[in-house]
């Protein structure tokens, strides 16, 4: 059972200026001070003097610090207990020893705590500023555990403790003007981005008093670095450079994609047929000779209404990959593209012999749907012709457009 310590501190009132991240960063303060006449020792003034010199000087008056309300990289922001910076980013295991160094202590049961066998887990610390509860999440690739949060209670920690400039004190009106804020139907709390994956949700208590719940998003719900991702399985596959396609102006007929989305093609390009939602066509030169390349494209999704969001896209990708491992069918090289205003991975398998094809595949996240394009050539085809085959390949992919 967990138990609940709360400790009622009386402080003197103050807020401590705080930038995650940045030790360095920009504090404010004005000083106003009593205008006293300076003593020149003169006759004329020897009388002034002395009623001036037997004034007591005003002591100066200070104005608070101001502090910066700073959006920051996940991987740059801290906690700040008064001084003491908890990164976000910090591992279990770090975090036993940063509690040992800071003489703070764990106080709940250990049983809570994340282990080997389980890497969710949340633990209660006697910190310098009070009672808090940490919570801890496995990292991206359940290796170990890393913190997912931080709960701060106002009624013990106040203006104390703090993230990016914001504390249990801030005002919405200043985080709305330096943050993103999340949508909500709550009427009671509000979220705001720190970064991407890291946030912070004001809960209201009253009076503009807020409880703070700082979180970072879990693993499944972030998109996938798929290179990244490849190395760490030591996946036996080449890591292309990112590929990068400007878009030129198209003019072409547009074909429709099941209602949903259209497509720019150019004349020589001759639809063949369409198999299980994949629109099959093949490229012709200037002379209207047929050539051995092939272009397409699997709507799969588009026909199904399916849509996803760029992080599902990744996720699915991901599944794939692990999948391909499993069954040693992983392409020879993967590469992520981006083509106009679309994003994706460029899948190359060579051709095993000169009877069969060689083949890029080009998985797309394009208007909320995964559209799978792909070219298809011989190992004799004409190199110019190929490129020319390829590059309409891309301004097409580039043409894809929702319909309203």
């Amino acid at each position: 059972m967990k138990k609940r310590l709360v400790i009622l501190l009386t402080a003197a009132s103050m807020i401590f200026a705080t930038a995650c991240g940045n030790d360095d960063a920009k504090k404010t303060s004005k000083k106003t001070t009593s205008n006293v006449a300076e003593n020149n020792n003169s006759d004329s003034n020897s009388d002034q003097s002395k009623d001036n010199n037997s004034k007591p000087t005003e002591e100066p008056a200070t104005k608070e610090p101001v502090v910066e309300i700073l959006p920051t990289l996940e991987k740059d922001a801290y906690v700040d207990f008064s001084g003491i910076k908890v990164p976000v980013t910090i591992t279990w295991e770090d975090f036993q020893k940063f509690v040992t160094d800071n003489n703070w202590k764990i106080v709940s049961d250990k049983d809570d705590a994340p282990s080997d066998a389980n890497f969710h887990g949340d633990v209660e610390v006697e910190t310098n500023c009070g009672v808090v509860q940490f919570n801890f999440m496995p990292d991206a690739y359940d290796t170990y555990s890393v913190l997912e949060g931080v709960n701060i209670d106002y009624d013990i920690l106040t203006d104390k403790v703090s993230i990016c400039g914001v504390s249990c004190t801030s005002k919405l009106a200043d985080l709305d003007k330096a943050l993103k804020a999340e949508l909500s139907d709550s009427e009671t709390s509000k979220s705001y981005h720190i970064d991407d994956y890291l946030t912070v949700r004001m809960i209201n208590r009253d009076d503009d008093k807020f409880d703070m719940s700082i979180s970072r998003y879990p693993w499944a719900r972030r998109k996938v670095d798929i290179l990244e991702y490849l190395e760490h399985i030591n996946a036996d596959t080449e890591l292309g450079e990112k590929i990068v396609v400007e878009t030129k102006e198209n003019t072409n007929t547009r074909r429709d994609m099941y209602g949903r989305l259209t497509i720019a093609l150019p004349e020589n390009v001759i639809y063949k047929s369409t198999d299980i939602a994949t629109d099959q066509f093949t490229y012709k030169d200037g002379n209207d000779k047929t050539n051995y390349i092939g272009l397409g494209y699997n709507c799969n999704y588009v026909k199904g209404n399916r849509t996803c969001s760029e992080i599902e896209f990744s996720q699915e990708l991901k599944k794939s990959i692990d999948i391909w491992n499993s069954v040693n069918t992983l392409p020879a090289r993967i590469s992520e593209i981006q083509i106009g205003e679309y994003s994706g991975y460029e899948l190359y398998k060579p051709s095993p012999s000169d009877s069969r094809s060689n083949v890029r595949t080009y998985l797309m996240w394009i208007e909320g749907y995964q559209i799978e394009f792909y070219i298809s050539y011989y190992n004799d085809v004409n190199q110019e012709l190929y490129n020319e085959a390829l590059d309409v390949l891309m301004q097409a992919i580039a043409s894809v457009e929702k319909v309203q």
